[in-house]
């Protein structure tokens, strides 16, 4: 007799079921959060803090960091000209500067100053054939437009020195003459009246004033020079006749000619 043994294979559907976990809170650790390394800065050359890391971090030299950021370039000297850097966020968008000392001015595509400041701060503002020129005390305003449109394509702002390029002063009869007598970088004023000389430092302010400097030499006859003969920043007087030199040593009344 033959048996036949069946076997019977039963396919199980197992299920876990159960609610899911719930989700871990965030548990605030410190106050602090340390992060280490740097990103690669804006992308246009050279991060800032990479230079500043690679140096302090890693003790690179100029020339490595260079090679990093700018492969296959040679440093070397380029004359002292002027630089200009575009900001391609700013286009569109007025152009406003502000000077700590002296005055602020239009200088166009040929050096020369088109305007003057009247306060600290100037705004331009692109428009049709130029610029709008908008004056300020500071960067902050209130701004205050120009009637007039500046013309040009290209123009920059600077400052120029407030220091006065002028003036009146009263010496007194005789020949004026002009050196820089106490070596400061700015010229003064004096006066040879016969063979007396007065010279002051500042000023003056009328002829009676007192001058820094007075002694006698006489002219007649000569030419009057001043110059910085001894090359140490202060000028002194001499005289020029039929190809002869005299010269003064100094300003106080011992001092001779040589």
């Amino acid at each position: 007799m033959t048996r036949r043994v069946i076997a019977v294979v039963a396919a199980l559907g197992v299920v876990f079921g159960g609610a899911a976990p719930a989700a871990a809170q965030p548990v605030q650790t410190n106050d602090t959060i340390a992060v280490t390394g740097h990103g690669w800065g804006h992308g246009r050359g050279m991060s800032q803090y990479g230079a500043h890391g690679y140096a302090v971090d890693y003790g690179w030299t100029s020339d490595q960091i260079l090679d990093h950021y700018y492969g296959g370039t040679v440093a070397g000297a380029v004359p002292n000209d002027l630089l200009t850097v575009r900001i391609d966020s700013a286009n569109g968008l007025p152009t406003v500067a502000q000077v700590d000392s002296g005055l602020p001015v239009l200088i166009d595509a040929n050096d020369q100053i088109t305007h003057t400041g009247t306060g600290r701060a100037l705004r331009l503002t692109a428009t049709t054939g130029g610029f709008i020129l908008a004056d300020a005390p500071t960067c902050a305003g209130p701004f205050v437009d120009r009637p007039d449109v500046v013309p040009g394509e290209q123009l920059r702002i600077s400052s120029v020195s407030a220091e006065s390029a002028g003036g009146a002063a009263t010496v007194g009869a005789g020949t004026p003459v002009v050196g820089d007598w106490d070596g400061d970088g700015d010229d003064d004023l004096g006066v040879v009246n016969g063979d007396a000389w007065k010279l002051w430092n500042e000023g003056p302010d009328n002829a009676t004033d007192t001058p820094d400097f007075a002694f006698t030499l006489d002219p007649a006859g000569q030419q009057i020079v001043v110059g910085d003969w001894g090359g140490n920043g202060v000028d002194t007087p001499g005289l020029f006749s039929d190809g002869t030199w005299l010269i003064r040593d100094g300003l106080d009344p011992a001092d001779g000619l040589t």
